[in-house]
């Protein structure tokens, strides 16, 4: 039983990070939302690439990496060379 102690921790730690992670990105999906609603693009561009880094914690990666690419191309279109250096 004190053997399987740390599988449980660790377990634990995993389900939780995990249960932070879609918590975080419902709440960029709803930041997006608002974002679009009033046409913030360097805005939407920043929650893009916060939803490719949750997406990515979450070891979705094909989504993470059409995210970030979202986010990028966006930069690009506006100018914002800020979060394009983050988001490349």
């Amino acid at each position: 039983m004190a053997g399987q102690q740390p599988q449980v921790a660790r377990h634990a730690r995993e389900v939780h990070r995990h249960l932070l992670g879609e918590k975080a990105l419902g709440l960029f999906r709803e930041a997006h939302d608002l974002a679009r609603e009033v046409g913030e693009q360097n805005h939407i561009a920043s929650v893009l690439n916060n939803m490719g880094e949750a997406l990515l914690r979450l070891e979705r990666i094909d989504e993470s990496v059409k995210t970030l690419r979202d986010a990028e191309t966006l930069c690009d279109e506006t100018g914002d060379k800020l979060i394009r250096a983050v988001a490349a």
